[in-house]
């Protein structure tokens, strides 16, 4: 995964100056329009910047959604459309911003970054909230279906809560429905977590050691993205503001309490896979002791008979003198030394035995 993926403006340029100066090139950006109240709800795709205007001057809750990346010119028509901050906008345009939210005079703005699987790496999407009074605005550059649920609950009929309820439940849903989106992730993690544990207990592997690594890097990414997301929610829950009502706190609570959740494993898990990596270096040192025990047993055993062998390997000649070593003009003197060798091996054995040392 990429270390810096934040585009940012050029040093000393004006606010808002990116919008201006980058205005070429086709905008491939879809625009879905579900105007909703409890007794009715329209829904469309591809539509023009006239009919969202339309729907707004509407008394019913307006959802447009921009999938893809909307370029600076639909930016600033969005903008003039909904009243939207320039700086706001801005931080829509320029991608890798920080989990946060900001409140300005008649709308907040909510950016979230919420946990991708790109080929078995982890990386992140940012998703983008313009909440008004009637209206909810989110850009989303990445899965087209990652909003369905909340569609088919839209859908539904008769209506249930979130056509009863107001732009902010709305708001509420598709942060419910980002934030749990971190809890397949950590159930994946948790899986190779284990197996990991399981190979280190039976053989530890050079291998092991590389997807403990590769799993503590998604983990502290993972934290990353998480820490403000807690920060961001327990604001909108906080904010003394109209434009989120007291019901729909409760809400946000739930699923602020997701994401406390999410980072308590997210930090169990780091701390796992600190405690794998010290106990396969200490299995990888214990195997280790083992192969040296049984190699200085080998090795014990043998310096008596290297020894005893190193003696008989002398060239004295038992001809010359009576004290050269008459064992060798013994007629059994070859089967009784490996007899006696074979002896002190066997007792050598079992006194290692009875000690315990294998």
């Amino acid at each position: 995964m990429p270390l810096f993926t934040k585009k940012y403006s050029t040093p000393g340029s004006a606010p808002g100056e990116v919008l201006q100066q980058e205005q070429a090139g086709d905008d491939t950006a879809i625009l879905t329009l579900m105007d909703f109240s409890e007794q009715r709800m329209v829904e469309e795709s591809g539509v023009s910047i006239e009919t969202v205007r339309s729907c707004l001057a509407s008394p019913d809750v307006t959802w447009l959604h921009v999938q893809g990346l909307p370029s600076p010119g639909l930016l600033n028509t969005l903008g003039e459309a909904f009243g939207l901050h320039l700086l706001a906008l801005e931080d829509v345009f320029k991608a890798g911003q920080r989990t946060k939210v900001e409140p300005y005079d008649d709308h907040f703005f909510v950016v979230l970054n919420m946990p991708v699987d790109v080929d078995g790496d982890i990386h992140s999407e940012q998703v983008c909230f313009f909440l008004g009074e009637r209206y909810l605005l989110s850009i989303h550059d990445g899965d087209a279906g990652l909003w369905e649920p909340v569609r088919k609950r839209l859908r539904n009929d008769p209506p249930r809560r979130v056509r009863s309820e107001g732009a902010d439940y709305l708001l509420y849903t598709l942060l419910d429905t980002a934030v749990d989106r971190s809890f397949p992730f950590l159930e994946n993690l948790a899986e190779k977590i284990e197996g990991i544990e399981n190979s280190i207990f039976e053989s530890p592997e050079p291998g092991s050691l590389d997807s403990i690594h590769a799993i503590r890097h998604r983990l502290i990414f993972l934290r990353r993205l998480l820490w403000p997301q807690r920060d961001m929610l327990n604001l909108l829950i906080r904010e003394d503001t109209n434009l989120i009502h007291d019901q729909t706190r409760v809400f946000l609570r739930d699923c602020h309490d997701h994401t406390v959740q999410i980072m308590e494993l997210a930090e169990s898990y780091h701390e796992v896979t600190a405690s794998l990596h010290d106990l396969y270096l200490s299995s990888l040192s214990n195997r280790m002791n083992e192969v040296m025990k049984i190699l200085t047993i080998i090795a014990t055993i043998f310096i008596p008979l290297s020894f005893v062998a190193g003696i008989y390997g002398m060239n004295f000649d038992p001809k010359i003198s009576p004290w050269n070593m008459p064992e060798l003009t013994a007629y059994y003197g070859y089967p009784i030394l490996l007899l006696l060798m074979l002896a002190a091996g066997a007792l050598m054995l079992l006194f290692f035995k009875r000690k315990g040392w294998f």
